[in-house]
């Protein structure tokens, strides 16, 4: 640094030494590679003790059936009562046997939300006479 000028009245007019400190900005290094992984931290608080939940229940099997004639489709349904729940259903031909006899639909029964019994959707492709579906319900309380 070279001086170029001078006045009486300025505070470097002495001939002390003068420490100049610049800071000069760059632009931005690259982003420096993760740290280590912490300590694991201290275990928690134990929760509240949630409840017992269902102690027993009593399972009812609800049944309906419908006659199927031969190269017809019928439905069948059966729902359970108030305050029972359905846990599962199904379908068979009640005893009835052949390699024709389908279930088109075997499905739980939903209006809104929790299902409330079970549907058959039967269908009876034999040559000759009338067949009956049967529908399950299993139902809870």
């Amino acid at each position: 640094v070279t001086m170029v000028g001078s006045s009486s009245s300025s505070p470097f007019a002495n001939g002390d030494a003068l420490l100049l400190c610049l800071d000069l900005l760059g632009p931005t290094g690259a982003t420096g590679p993760s740290g280590p992984t912490g300590p694991t931290g201290a275990t928690g608080a134990t929760g509240a003790t949630g409840s017992n939940g269902i102690t027993s229940a009593t399972i009812t099997v609800r049944t309906a059936t419908t006659s199927v004639n031969k190269g017809s489709d019928a439905s069948v349904s059966k729902t359970c009562n108030a305050g029972e729940v359905l846990i599962a259903g199904g379908c068979d031909w009640n005893g009835d046997t052949g390699a024709n006899l389908f279930f088109n639909g075997n499905k739980p029964n939903v209006t809104s939300g929790t299902p409330s019994g079970w549907t058959c959707e039967c269908r009876n492709s034999q040559g000759s006479g009338s067949k009956t579906c049967r529908v399950f319900a299993v139902c809870a309380s």
